[in-house]
Protein backbone atom coordinates (compact mmCIF):
# COMPACT_ATOMS: atom_id res chain seq x y z
CA UNK A 1 0.00 0.00 0.00
CA UNK A 2 1.08 3.44 -0.89
CA UNK A 3 1.70 6.08 1.59
CA UNK A 4 2.65 9.57 1.41
CA UNK A 5 5.57 10.76 3.36
CA UNK A 6 4.36 12.85 6.34
CA UNK A 7 5.26 16.16 4.84
CA UNK A 8 4.51 18.46 8.32
CA UNK A 9 6.48 15.91 10.53
CA UNK A 10 9.71 15.99 8.29
CA UNK A 11 9.57 19.91 7.54
CA UNK A 12 9.36 20.32 11.19
CA UNK A 13 12.37 17.74 12.05
CA UNK A 14 13.66 19.84 9.53
CA UNK A 15 13.09 23.10 11.38
CA UNK A 16 14.26 21.37 14.77
CA UNK A 17 17.51 20.33 12.99
CA UNK A 18 18.43 24.06 11.18
CA UNK A 19 17.39 26.04 14.67
CA UNK A 20 19.67 23.06 16.60
CA UNK A 21 22.72 24.35 14.64
CA UNK A 22 21.83 27.88 14.81
CA UNK A 23 21.54 28.14 10.86
CA UNK A 24 19.20 30.91 9.22
CA UNK A 25 16.22 29.52 6.93
CA UNK A 26 17.98 31.99 4.50
CA UNK A 27 21.29 30.06 4.01
CA UNK A 28 19.11 26.90 3.56
CA UNK A 29 17.64 28.55 0.83
CA UNK A 30 20.72 29.97 -0.58
CA UNK A 31 22.01 26.20 -0.90
CA UNK A 32 18.98 25.39 -2.36
CA UNK A 33 18.81 28.07 -4.67
CA UNK A 34 14.86 29.00 -3.67
CA UNK A 35 13.55 31.85 -1.63
CA UNK A 36 13.71 32.03 1.74
CA UNK A 37 9.62 32.22 1.94
CA UNK A 38 9.67 29.09 -0.54
CA UNK A 39 11.89 27.32 1.88
CA UNK A 40 10.05 27.77 5.15
CA UNK A 41 6.79 26.18 3.46
CA UNK A 42 8.45 23.00 3.33
CA UNK A 43 10.16 23.53 7.16
CA UNK A 44 5.75 24.55 8.34
CA UNK A 45 4.50 21.46 6.15
CA UNK A 46 3.06 23.41 3.38
CA UNK A 47 4.50 22.21 0.50
CA UNK A 48 5.03 18.44 -0.13
CA UNK A 49 8.89 16.82 0.18
CA UNK A 50 10.42 15.37 -2.55
CA UNK A 51 13.16 13.17 -2.11
CA UNK A 52 15.22 15.10 -4.15
CA UNK A 53 14.70 18.04 -1.70
CA UNK A 54 15.41 15.93 1.37
CA UNK A 55 18.70 14.80 -0.61
CA UNK A 56 19.82 18.98 -1.17
CA UNK A 57 18.73 18.96 2.73
CA UNK A 58 20.65 16.52 3.85
CA UNK A 59 23.44 17.21 1.93
CA UNK A 60 23.55 20.94 3.23
CA UNK A 61 23.68 19.67 6.93
CA UNK A 62 25.35 16.64 5.73
CA UNK A 63 22.80 13.74 7.44
CA UNK A 64 21.65 10.82 6.12
CA UNK A 65 18.12 11.67 4.51
CA UNK A 66 16.35 9.35 7.01
CA UNK A 67 17.38 11.37 9.70
CA UNK A 68 14.42 13.53 8.49
CA UNK A 69 12.05 10.88 7.90
CA UNK A 70 12.67 8.94 11.12
CA UNK A 71 12.34 10.16 14.73
CA UNK A 72 16.01 10.10 16.40
CA UNK A 73 15.97 9.57 19.92
CA UNK A 74 15.55 13.43 20.77
CA UNK A 75 12.56 12.93 19.84
CA UNK A 76 11.76 10.26 22.16
CA UNK A 77 13.11 12.19 24.93
CA UNK A 78 11.23 15.39 24.11
CA UNK A 79 7.98 13.25 23.83
CA UNK A 80 8.51 11.56 27.71
CA UNK A 81 9.33 15.39 28.99
CA UNK A 82 6.76 17.20 27.71
CA UNK A 83 4.07 14.75 28.57
CA UNK A 84 5.61 14.32 32.55
CA UNK A 85 5.78 18.37 32.34
CA UNK A 86 2.17 18.64 31.00
CA UNK A 87 0.77 16.57 33.62
CA UNK A 88 0.78 19.07 36.44
CA UNK A 89 1.55 16.22 39.20
CA UNK A 90 4.64 14.86 40.42
CA UNK A 91 5.33 11.92 38.59
CA UNK A 92 6.81 8.89 40.31
CA UNK A 93 9.27 6.86 38.47
CA UNK A 94 6.87 4.23 37.51
CA UNK A 95 4.87 7.36 36.08
CA UNK A 96 8.24 7.35 34.01
CA UNK A 97 8.77 4.49 32.94
CA UNK A 98 5.20 3.82 31.72
CA UNK A 99 5.69 7.38 29.44
CA UNK A 100 9.11 6.40 28.24
CA UNK A 101 7.39 2.73 27.03
CA UNK A 102 4.27 4.18 25.59
CA UNK A 103 6.26 7.01 23.79
CA UNK A 104 9.47 4.44 22.74
CA UNK A 105 5.99 2.25 21.30
CA UNK A 106 4.98 5.54 19.25
CA UNK A 107 8.66 6.64 17.90
CA UNK A 108 9.12 2.57 16.83
CA UNK A 109 5.28 2.65 15.23
CA UNK A 110 6.20 5.77 13.75
CA UNK A 111 9.69 4.78 12.36
CA UNK A 112 7.98 1.48 10.63
CA UNK A 113 5.83 3.54 9.11
CA UNK A 114 8.17 5.94 7.32
CA UNK A 115 10.71 3.54 6.63
CA UNK A 116 8.00 1.62 4.79
CA UNK A 117 6.73 4.92 2.82
CA UNK A 118 10.90 5.93 2.11
CA UNK A 119 11.25 1.89 0.92
CA UNK A 120 8.08 2.24 -1.45
CA UNK A 121 9.34 5.89 -3.11
CA UNK A 122 12.62 4.20 -3.64
CA UNK A 123 11.28 0.54 -5.31
CA UNK A 124 9.35 3.20 -7.40
CA UNK A 125 12.54 4.54 -9.27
Amino acid sequence: MFHELDTKKIGQSIGKLRKRRDIKASEVAAHLKIGEQAYTKYERGETPVTISFLNKVAQFFDVNPIHFITNGPESIVENVHNSIVSSNNNSTITNIDKDLIEALKYQLGEKDKQLEQLLVFINKK
